[in-house]
C-alpha cells in the first residue's frame, strides 16, 4: 500500500506518523511545500514574544528523524494536479522546477489553512503580517524588538490572536 500525504506540518505528520504505527508494510510518503515539518504553529506568539530564542525550539520532529521511522519525507515539493480516479498526484520540485506523477493507495490531504486578509487599502503596507508559519514568527519577532513600533493592532481573536496580544504587551508594546 502507497500513502501519500499532502502537507507535513501538524496534521500531516501526525497522520504519517499514525499511519507508519498502524500498517507497517505501507509506503509513506509526505510531499511538503516548505522546508520544515512538524512545527507547533501554538508557539509561534511565544517566540515572537521573547520567551523563547529560537523558532527551531517549535519543531518537534526533523525530516531526518521521519525519515528513521520509514516515512519519506520531500520538502520543497507543490503538489499542483490530482487525478483521483487514476489515483495520482502531479508534483513540482520547488528547488528544480521538474514535475513527477506519483501514484497513491490512499491519500491524506492536510495542507492546513491559509491567513484571509480582508481587501482593505494598504494591506500590502510594510507592517502588515500573518501569523501561521515560523518565518512569519521570525518576521514579528524582529518587529517586535524594533523600538520604533510602539502601536499594534492584532485581527483575529482566537488562541493564537489573543496569545499574540499577550506577547506584544510582554515586549512593551
Amino acid at each position: 500500500m502507497r500513502i501519500i500525504v499532502i502537507g507535513g506540518v501538524a496534521a500531516g505528520m501526525s497522520a504519517a506518523a499514525r499511519a507508519r504505527r498502524n500498517i507497517k508494510d505501507a509506503e509513506i510518503v509526505v510531499f511538503e511545500q516548505g522546508d520544515v515539518v512538524s512545527f507547533g504553529a501554538c508557539g509561534l506568539p511565544y517566540f515572537a514574544g521573547g520567551w523563547f530564542d529560537y523558532s527551531s525550539e517549535m519543531i518537534a520532529r526533523t525530516p531526518e528523524k521521519f525519515r528513521d521511522s520509514g516515512i519519506d519525507v520531500r520538502l520543497h515539493q507543490r503538489v499542483i494536479g490530482l487525478h483521483y480516479a487514476a489515483r495520482k498526484i502531479r508534483v513540482k520540485d520547488l528547488d528544480t522546477g521538474s514535475e513527477t506523477d506519483e501514484s497513491f493507495d490512499q491519500l491524506l490531504i492536510a495542507t492546513g489553512a491559509s491567513p484571509v486578509l480582508p481587501p482593505f487599502p494598504g494591506m500590502n503596507l510594510k507592517n502588515i503580517m500573518t501569523l501561521t508559519k515560523l518565518k512569519d514568527g521570525e518576521i514579528l519577532k524582529s518587529a517586535l524588538k524594533d523600538p520604533a513600533v510602539k502601536d499594534i493592532v492584532v485581527v483575529e481573536a482566537g488562541f493564537i490572536g489573543i496569545e499574540t496580544v499577550e506577547a506584544c504587551l510582554h515586549m512593551g508594546k
